[in-house]
């Protein structure tokens, strides 16, 4: 399933599932860099949902790091709050899809 066409009911529903989640990764004072995308990489694909902390000192702000990532992935930002960014990815590895299967399920029914 690619993550451009999802509906508001898929989002609403991984908005929910996002809500008890801690940020995993952090964008710091270097900003977002081929590096950081890459280490980014490797968690989405574990999890296909994870939560983004831009701190204070950060060199980008969250519109910038959503921005960024849009860009350079496939990575769909779901929702910022505050300084946290959510941001869904359909994982390559079927053993790692938990979420996307869901929302395939989520797809076929009628809103």
């Amino acid at each position: 399933m690619s993550s451009e066409n999802l509906n508001n009911k898929q989002k609403k529903w991984l908005k929910a599932q996002a809500h008890t989640m801690r940020p995993v990764v952090q964008v710091g004072k270097e900003g977002c860099s081929p590096e950081w995308l890459e280490q980014l990489k490797l968690a989405i694909e574990k999890r296909e949902l994870l939560k983004i902390s831009v701190l204070a000192n950060a060199a980008v702000d969250e519109l910038e790091t959503k921005e960024f990532l849009e860009a350079n992935s496939k990575m769909q930002v779901i929702q910022i709050l505050g300084h946290v960014l959510t941001v869904y990815c359909p994982a390559k590895k079927l053993a790692n899809r938990n979420f996307s299967t869901q929302l395939k399920q989520l797809a076929s029914t009628k809103e």
